[in-house]
C-alpha cells in the first residue's frame, strides 16, 4: 500500500513571505516513494512565487514518478492566482490543454477523489 504525505499550507505559506519554509517541506516530501497531496483549503494568498513552487513540485513529482495531487476549490486562492498570471482566462476557464490541467484541479475541488 502506497503511503501518503499531506501538506496543508497556512494562509500565507505560498506567498513570498512564507515560500522558503513551504519549499523546504515540499522538497523533502517528493521522491520518497510516498504520494504527496497539497491541500490549499487554508491558503489565503498564492502569489507568483507560490505558483512557481507548485509548478516545479508538479514537474519534479512527474520526473520522479511520485503520485502528486493538489486540492483546491473554485474561487479560492489558486484560481485567483492562475487568473492573475494569465494561466486561466478572466472567468477561470482554460483556453488550451495546458491550462485544462489547472482547471481540472479546480474542478475536483478540495475533496480527494
Amino acid at each position: 500500500m502506497l503511503k501518503s504525505n499531506r501538506l496543508c499550507p497556512e494562509a500565507d505559506a505560498l506567498a513570498v513571505t512564507g515560500i522558503r519554509e513551504t519549499a523546504t517541506t515540499l522538497n523533502s516530501m517528493i521522491g520518497n516513494d510516498e504520494a504527496v497531496t497539497i491541500d490549499l483549503g487554508e491558503a489565503a494568498e498564492i502569489d507568483a512565487s507560490g505558483l512557481q513552487l507548485l509548478i516545479a513540485a508538479k514537474r519534479s513529482a512527474e520526473r520522479l514518478e511520485t503520485q502528486f495531487s493538489i486540492l483546491a476549490d473554485r474561487g479560492g486562492a489558486l484560481e485567483q492566482s492562475l487568473v492573475r498570471v494569465g494561466l486561466l482566462d478572466a472567468n477561470g476557464q482554460p483556453r488550451n490543454a495546458q491550462e485544462q490541467a489547472w482547471a481540472d484541479i479546480l474542478n475536483k475541488g478540495s475533496q480527494a477523489a
